[in-house]
């Protein structure tokens, strides 16, 4: 006697079988594509990174720096200036736009003759200060830029002069960028020149940090920056101004564009 064709156990069978396939995969591993995820490390050692400085979502308010200053000379003097030897036919915010003019004249501040020069108090700790000049000396000793002043026998002068030797224990390279610092007390104080005939304006930038004072200068739009010296020098500038003098030639200007001090700690 053949045995009738049952539908019910066959299809509890194929569903029995079905359920054990779908919990078989669902205890499976997970695993990824090799082109997500390589089968090798990624040597980052050769790697070329390219970095961008993340842009805050809110504007930080900078650090209080009580010694902080900045005059772009398109108006009136701002407070705290002091002129030395004042003579108002010399200097000038009207002559150019945005800049204080100042006249060339005759005198020195090693012999306390020189005249326009302006000053406010230097930082008492570590600073930096920038100025921009637009000058080129044209005869040999007119000298224009910013000067650091202990006293009137001990202070700091750098910006763009020109000299030519007549004696062998000068220092002097044509028209360039002069630091002089004067010390009455030394026989041989510190002397340097180094040569620039290049483009104005010119940006020169002194830091100081204790007895250490580098100086950097950059030229039209002060972006680049180059290193003009490194020096040792024990003095404490009790003031920080610009001075423009020592022209016995031709009338000339120096443009001074704008003066930023800023204290360091």
């Amino acid at each position: 006697m053949k045995k009738r064709f049952q539908p019910i156990l066959y299809v509890s069978m194929f569903s029995m079988v079905l359920s054990l396939i779908f919990l078989s995969t669902r205890s499976l591993p997970k695993t990824h594509s090799s082109s997500i995820f390589p089968s090798t490390p990624i040597n980052t050692a050769s790697a070329t990174w390219t970095v961008q400085t993340a842009i805050p979502s809110v504007t930080i308010a900078p650090t209080s720096d009580p010694d902080y200053f900045r005059n772009d000379f398109d108006g009136p003097l701002d407070t705290g200036w002091q002129w030395v030897n004042e003579d108002a036919s010399h200097w000038s915010l009207n002559a150019g736009s945005g800049s204080l003019q100042i006249d060339l004249t005759s005198g020195r501040v090693s012999d306390g003759t020189i005249q326009n020069m302006l000053m406010r108090p230097a930082p008492t700790g570590n600073f930096q200060v920038t100025i921009g000049l637009t000058f080129r000396a044209i005869e040999n000793d007119q000298f224009a830029g910013l000067i650091l002043y202990e006293s009137a026998t001990r202070f700091l002068q750098i910006g763009r002069s020109r000299s030519v030797c007549e004696g062998p224990d000068q220092i002097c390279d044509g028209s360039g960028i002069y630091l002089q610092f004067y010390d009455d007390q030394d026989p041989k104080p510190l002397r340097e020149a180094k040569r620039y005939s290049g483009s104005v304006p010119l940006h020169l930038r002194l830091t100081r940090i204790g007895d250490e004072y580098a100086i950097e200068m950059s030229k039209g739009d002060g972006l680049a920056w180059f290193r003009y010296g490194n020096y040792t020098i024990k003095f404490k500038p009790t003031y920080i101004g610009l001075f423009a003098g020592q022209n016995f030639g031709q009338p000339i200007t120096a443009l001074f564009d704008y003066f930023e001090v800023s204290g360091l700690k």
